[in-house]
């Protein structure tokens, strides 16, 4: 018998049990008064990173797979550079 599916079937398990917990604790802190907030500076320097290590990795492999990760690179900078008007300093906290 293969043991690849039943593989890749627990660790799809595992990845949606992980979420239920994540999204199961999200609803908590947001019922206990304090808000989740979106820290945009952190889209804004994350989208920088995958962008420029998604371009690199797919020009030192010549794996066209790593353009997914430079799109999503540069949404995440999109959403964080318009947003920069909600940026929280570090000095605030």
């Amino acid at each position: 018998m293969d043991t690849l599916p039943v593989i890749a079937l627990l660790i799809f398990a595992f990845l949606v049990l992980f979420g239920i917990v994540f999204w199961i604790i999200t609803l908590m802190k947001g019922k206990a008064g304090r808000p989740v907030t979106t820290n945009y500076r952190a889209l804004f320097v994350m989208g920088i990173i995958f962008t420029g290590a998604g371009i690199s990795l797919a020009v030192s492999t010549d794996n066209p797979g790593f353009y997914g990760m430079t799109a999503l690179g540069i949404v995440y900078f999109i959403v964080g550079f318009t947003n920069r008007d909600k940026w929280e300093n570090g000095s605030d906290k």
